[in-house]
This record gives C-alpha cells, structure tokens and sequence, in this order.
C-alpha cells in the first residue's frame, strides 16, 4: 500500500474537511500520454475518504481536482493491460478514470469502493 503522496499532502491542505478522513489512496494518473483536452496526461494520487473519491495533481502552473461523492456512485469496473491496472467509477452522469501500474493497491481501492457500494445498496433497500 502507498504510505506517502505530495499529492495528498496538498489535498490535505486544500481539499480535506474538517470531520472527513482519508481511508486509502494510490499513485497514477487520468488521461493518456498524447492525449489532448480531456484525455490529457495529469500525474496525481486517487484519494478515497469517507464521503467522497478525488484525484488530485499538484501543478506548476494549477493544480487539477475531480471528486466523485461516494453516495453517487452507480459502478465501479475494473481492467488489468500490460501491467496498466484501470479503475473505473460511474456515476450516473459522469466517470471518473484511474490509471496505476501498482496491482495490490489498485485491488485495495476497488475492493474498498466496491464494500461501500454494497453497503449503500443494501440501506437503501
């Protein structure tokens, strides 16, 4: 498991509330390598807390911030291509992309994300 992040350290700092708590998060990036606008290439950590999923890329010139509220996750998929580990989550609107090449915490943050989705379903039924 990933132990350290400047990306999460800035996220602490600018992003984290007050009463929410990081359960895990992971090193990669969104985007492709020669992509261009919303495929460009950012390097950054996928940070999962108790209320929501954000990817974070601290940036020279900016810094780049998606969040996905964990309430409003419809799916969660999951691909392995050589030796890229993708974690996708759905919404009903939107998507959120994760690339890593770290197996096991790619496994972690789909398993965790997939307990709280059970989770979710099962209170709301």
């Amino acid at each position: 498991m990933e132990t350290e992040s400047e990306h999460v350290d800035k996220f602490e700092k600018l992003h984290l509330k007050s009463n929410e708590k990081i359960e895990i998060f992971v090193n990669g990036y969104i985007g492709n390598h020669l992509g261009t606008g919303d495929e460009t290439h950012y390097t950054g950590s996928l940070i999962v807390t108790d209320e929501r999923v954000a990817f974070f890329h601290e940036g020279e010139f900016g810094d780049i911030f998606k969040t996905v509220a964990l309430s409003s996750i419809t799916n969660i998929q999951r691909k392995s291509f050589f030796g890229h580990r993708t974690i996708k989550i759905n919404t009903q609107d939107n998507s959120l992309t994760f690339k890593t090449f770290s197996r096991d915490c790619a496994q972690s943050i789909y398993s965790w994300l997939s307990v709280q989705l059970l989770n979710t379903a099962n209170a709301a039924s």
